[in-house]
């Protein structure tokens, strides 16, 4: 039996290259990309793989080089090396990239590295190298329940509260003295990032005063659920 012939090395797929919104340019191997995101695959298959034209990206907020670069950080070594600051309160410094990547994964359904992503956080964040503050926002864009309640039970175990005199001016309004995720005293920036429904739980559970720690965690996963149903998700 003759040999099976071997594929033209012009149908090999080669690589994409990507522009983002601010008009940055990124090249990148296709099977990672196209391993993402469906809607990836979808738009490459329209066109011949061997030549397939560049991909453009318009949304300043969430596809811009910064995000694009976290991105394809994730999808080609399944983790993001940032440089997370140890014990901090305050949110971090890179939330509103994380939270930007969120939305992009979100968008071009990259469900298997927005779920590499959330437990990436979640181990960043038992191992204190990111905010319960921050991994609580991040949750929230990505409704991962789990991660959320991990951020809540963090705070608990730390006890931590704004100390006096830290604030920032980019975290305005945080009230010292309080705890991190107490609804009365989060910064204004982040009420702003937070999704409603999670905002709407935390604030319901936190009025739950006669309730002990464990049972604000289990009030706010009720209302949480409450929000999805009524949402009908």
């Amino acid at each position: 039996m003759p040999p099976l012939p071997s594929p033209s090395s012009s149908s090999a797929p080669a690589p994409i290259l990507l522009i983002s919104a601010d008009g940055e340019s990124f090249t990148i191997e296709a099977f990672h990309l196209l391993a993402a995101s469906a809607q990836f695959r979808a738009q490459a298959s329209a066109q011949d793989l061997a030549s397939t034209p560049p991909i453009h990206f318009f949304d300043p907020a969430i596809e811009s080089a910064p995000t694009l670069r976290l991105f394809l950080q994730l999808i080609t070594a399944g983790s993001l090396s940032l440089p997370l600051p140890s014990g901090s309160l305050e949110p971090d410094t890179h939330l509103h990239a994380l939270n930007a990547l969120v939305h992009f994964l979100i968008k071009w359904g990259c469900g298997p590295a927005l779920s590499t992503l959330t437990l990436h956080l979640g181990a960043e964040l038992r191992a204190h190298r990111l905010a319960p503050l921050s991994a609580f926002v991040l949750a929230s864009t990505a409704k991962d329940l789990e991660l959320a309640l991990s951020a809540l039970k963090e705070r608990r175990d730390k006890d931590v509260r704004w100390p006096k005199g830290s604030k920032k001016e980019r975290w305005v309004a945080a009230k010292a003295g309080a705890r991190g995720l107490d609804a009365k005293s989060l910064p204004l920036d982040v009420w702003r990032l937070i999704r409603p429904s999670y905002v709407w739980a935390l604030v319901r559970a936190s009025g739950e005063a006669d309730w002990d720690e464990k049972g604000f965690d289990r009030a706010f996963e009720e209302f949480v659920r409450a929000a999805d149903d009524a949402e009908g998700r």
